[in-house]
């Protein structure tokens, strides 16, 4: 995984967000809508997904956090893709100061992987002190 893009705070630094973008996209497309927010004391780190063949695309490669079969309730799941992904966003806050909030967010597949990385920190599987968590639009992998 690499272009991983920053939006630095204009304030106070007073969290950090690790925000990953939906299938097809990468971490510069989400620097703009993330500026527009106006919420001056949030570093913002944006990496971009790894390019990999997506089953449920008929095999088109494309930016992705993890393959997709298909969108349904019993749809199989990429886990190793998934805690490769957990173990490099833990990364990215590796060099966070220590007093500063820590979330993930995303949108589409990006949701659907901060949402297995909360889950996953829930569980005790990533040591990271998660305070914030925001998925819109994705789902929990194996619910």
């Amino acid at each position: 995984m690499n272009n991983v893009y920053i939006v630095e705070p204009i304030g106070v630094h007073k969290t950090t967000i690790v925000w990953l973008h939906d299938i097809g996209l990468k971490g510069v497309d989400s620097v703009q809508p993330l500026q527009s927010l106006g919420l001056p004391n949030i570093k913002w780190i944006c990496p971009t997904a790894p390019t990999r063949r997506v089953t449920s695309l008929g095999g088109e490669e494309t930016t992705a956090w993890c393959d997709i079969t298909k969108v349904s309730e019993s749809m199989h799941h990429d886990f190793e893709a998934l805690d490769n992904v957990n173990s490099f966003v833990a990364g990215l806050f590796s060099s966070e100061p220590e007093h500063v909030i820590k979330g993930v967010g995303g949108v589409g597949l990006g949701a659907a992987q901060a949402l297995y990385f909360a889950s996953n920190y829930a569980f005790g599987r990533v040591t990271i002190n998660l305070k914030i968590v925001v998925g819109i639009n994705g789902w929990l992998p194996s619910w």
